[in-house]
């Protein structure tokens, strides 16, 4: 074990204290063998995750502690530092760690220096705005007909905000009884148009499950193609413009005579 003489004057340890980020020490065999006041402090916070007592408990214990794939990773920090990464710990706290190598006053190699970075608020915020901008791209609006939604499918659609998509459209169906959806693609931007071709499929499936009439408005030329070339032929009402599907919708709730 690493013998801790490379810091020892009381001005370094209260410089290394005085920091505000948590540095962790260890000897060549990955034991920690030192921490500063604010490592103490975050271990504190979680000694119930780490199963210890008390922060001090950590001490000559390998890192492997903190990180159950620890071992995996000795490989990557012996021989690519200075290193850095985020991982999750504990299912629950993201860490940004920094490792680089400890050397004494003969240039020769002591130990590891890390640094762990606690950025689980900002990644807690950052996946909620991301949530939150994902309600955002795909939104679904109330019309003027009773019981009807509007869903315009604009920007790029991977599977993932497809996925989303039918979610937040299932929810709102059943939750309000929905028995008319139209799906307006003239905005949407076609990258994959397989993909496009297999979901209308879908949705129009599902929409149909639960009751509900999909309608289908403003297919693209290339879009339309693509449909015929797979021989897909949605089970659904298609009209070229919103004004004529709203129409549609008019006449069959009777606020429009025929």
């Amino acid at each position: 074990m690493l013998v801790f003489n490379v810091i020892t004057q009381a001005e370094t340890l209260a410089v290394l204290n005085s920091i505000g980020e948590n540095i962790f020490i260890a000897d060549n065999d990955f034991q920690l063998v030192w921490m500063n006041n604010s490592a103490h402090q975050l271990l504190e916070e979680i000694k119930d995750d780490i199963h210890i007592s008390n922060s001090h408990d950590v001490l000559g214990k390998n890192l492997s502690i903190f990180h159950r794939n620890f071992n995996h990773q000795q490989h990557i920090l012996t021989h690519h530092l200075p290193y850095q990464t985020k991982i999750k710990l504990y299912g629950k706290y993201s860490a940004l760690l920094k490792v680089t190598r400890l050397k004494n006053e003969k240039n020769e190699e002591v130990g590891y220096i890390l640094t762990w970075d606690d950025v689980t608020a900002a990644e807690e915020e950052n996946e909620r705005q991301m949530s939150l901008l994902e309600q955002l791209s795909t939104p679904i609006l109330p019309m003027a007909v009773d019981d009807s939604l509007l869903v315009p499918l604009i920007g790029t659609y991977d599977s993932k905000r497809f996925d989303l998509l039918q979610q937040k459209l299932l929810n709102e169906c059943a939750k309000l009884g929905i028995e008319y959806v139209v799906f307006d693609f003239s905005a949407m931007i076609v990258e994959d148009h397989e993909l496009v071709v297999n979901q209308i499929a879908t949705i129009s499936e599902t929409v149909s499950l639960i009751g509900a009439e999909p309608i289908y408005v403003g297919f693209q030329i290339p879009l339309i193609k693509n449909l015929v070339a797979q021989k897909v032929k949605p089970e659904a009402k298609i009209y070229g413009s919103f004004k004529q599907a709203s129409t549609y919708l008019l006449k069959k709730t009777g606020y429009l005579s025929s």
